[in-house]
């Protein structure tokens, strides 16, 4: 009786592990695992705490996140990973005289905006480095190793190349009539999305293709009039968002419809792009502040609150159920039903804010990386 109740308990446990093997199957690929296997041998041990000490480095607020409860920037010399001690877990030096990067599941493509060259990475590794022909505009990776490389090109105003993780080119296209200002690679590698602008009967006009990589013409053209786009990603339910300087739009890329949203005659401030929860944003009618919102938007396109507020923000962050946003030397605490919980005064003026949970936040500043307790 006890080797037949083992035999069923095991049968169990083994179909159990094989049922989630194939929901995660992404992350369960053997070079998946141990690449995951590598990074968390680099979280033992301690550093000394924050705040971090980052005054030998230059900074864009582009180049400032968090991923898996880790602080990751990438300054005008290296690549740098914090863990919640402030334990360097990463650090890649570089000759990049623009870096970007972009980060999905532990994959990191970081290149050299309008240089040639860029490489893929993980925390433990690097998986690959080469060059571009052409210069390159901006690039993106998803969490299976795909990526893709938007660049310049000699006889088109913009090219795009996408690669599989063996670093094999798995797709092409050239854009004739539009310059092209950003690009997502779907969480399942099976869609590419492009914004980007250009002109049509004399009028500017902006664009979203969405790309299925089986054909050579993208599968949905989206067409924006009066809005410059300048910011695309996926979510994690396989919705884009497309955001512009007049109003941002939800695309369904299964159904080919759209939903649009705009900032009513106001000026986009800030936003903070979450690819699980959504994205939340700042606009305001003048420079002031006054009679400005503070916006929330899920991943299915819903407007999920509506926060008035007299205040500009420069930087703009949400987990769950609250917002944080920075204006000047202060931090301003939100929930989601609007209210103002609280404000917290900061040392120096800061240029970034991440929530890495509802009470606890990390700020850059212009010299240091501070940990900062909302509760």
């Amino acid at each position: 009786m006890k080797k037949r109740r083992i035999k069923k308990i095991s049968f169990v446990l083994i179909i159990g592990i094989l049922a989630i093997m194939w929901i995660s199957l992404n992350h369960f690929h053997p070079e998946n695992v141990v690449n995951w296997l590598e990074d968390r041998v680099r979280f033992i041990g301690a550093g000394s705490g924050f705040p971090y000490d980052i005054s030998n480095h230059r900074i864009n607020n582009n180049n400032f996140t968090l991923y898996d409860g880790n602080v990751l920037f990438l300054s005008d010399n290296s690549f740098v990973a914090l863990n919640g001690s402030a334990k360097q877990i990463c650090i890649k030096n570089h000759n990049f005289s623009n870096p970007a990067f972009r980060c999905n599941e532990g994959r990191y493509i970081i290149y050299d905006m309008g240089g040639n060259d860029y490489r893929i990475d993980t925390l433990s590794k690097t998986l690959h480095t080469s060059s571009c022909e052409n210069k390159i505009v901006c690039c993106d990776i998803s969490k299976t190793g795909m990526y893709g490389i938007l660049s310049e090109s000699k006889d088109f105003l913009n090219e795009m190349t996408i690669y599989d993780k063996a670093n094999k080119e798995k797709y092409k296209y050239y854009f004739a009539n539009m310059c092209v200002s950003g690009i997502a690679v779907s969480n399942n590698s099976k869609t590419v999305s492009t914004c980007g602008f250009g002109t049509k009967d004399g009028a500017l006009t902006s664009f979203v293709y969405v790309h299925d990589l089986k054909s050579e013409e993208p599968k949905y053209q989206f067409e924006f009039n009066d809005n410059m786009l300048f910011f695309i990603g996926y979510f994690s339910n396989g919705n884009i968002a497309a955001v512009g300087d007049k109003g941002l739009s939800i695309l369904n890329p299964k159904a080919g419809t759209r939903k649009d949203i705009e900032y009513n005659k106001k000026t986009l401030s800030c936003f903070d792009f979450d690819k699980n929860q959504g994205i939340v944003y700042n606009i305001l009618p003048t420079n002031s502040g006054q009679n400005g919102e503070i916006i929330l938007i899920g991943i299915d396109g819903s407007i999920s609150s509506k926060i008035p507020t007299e205040t500009k923000f420069q930087s703009i962050s949400h987990k769950e159920n609250k917002v944080a946003a920075l204006s000047e030397n202060k931090i301003y605490m939100y929930n989601i039903s609007g209210n103002l919980e609280k404000i917290f005064d900061t040392s120096s003026i800061p240029k970034s804010i991440k929530l890495s949970s509802p009470s606890k936040a990390y700020v850059m500043q212009e010299n240091k990386i501070y940990s900062v307790n909302l509760k």
